[in-house]
């Protein structure tokens, strides 16, 4: 299921019996209950609360090999430039987007060779903190 807090989106992931009714912004009642439930995002944490307690979620970076193929915002920033396309191969240090916060540039490289499989977001755009930039998959190698 995906819900959408302040024009963003969040993966939440329900057992297949229970569902969410949304109450208002950001508020939710359960399908098996009366208890309402409070989800906010913050970065990227998301904090639930529920019948007084509340709950921080921080997701789990992937492995090193894993997290250099994912680009992420270093902090909260314009994104000013975005050198990089859908489809395009890049090798390590090539420039992938830069992001400006507090009237300093910070310039976003590949850590890896890769080919970009998704960017997620545009010039203009004020990215989060964690946020992705772009996801790259690995080079095709042709087989001998």
């Amino acid at each position: 299921m995906k819900l959408v807090f302040s024009s963003r989106l969040l993966d939440v992931h329900l057992p297949a019996d229970v569902r969410l009714e949304q109450v208002s912004e950001g508020v939710y009642k359960l399908s098996d209950s009366e208890s309402l439930v409070c989800i906010m995002r913050d970065g990227v944490s998301v904090w639930v609360s529920e019948k007084g307690r509340t709950f921080r979620f921080d997701p789990a970076f992937a492995a090193a090999e894993e997290s250099d193929k994912l680009l992420r915002a270093p902090m909260t920033a314009k994104v000013v430039k975005l050198a990089v396309s859908k489809g395009d191969e890049l090798n390590k240090g090539d420039l992938v987007a830069i992001l400006e916060a507090m009237k300093m540039e910070y310039r976003l490289e590949a850590q890896t060779e890769g080919v970009v499989a998704e960017v997620g977001c545009q010039v203009g755009d004020l990215v989060d903190l964690g946020q992705t930039i772009a996801r790259l998959s690995p080079l095709k190698t042709e087989d001998p």
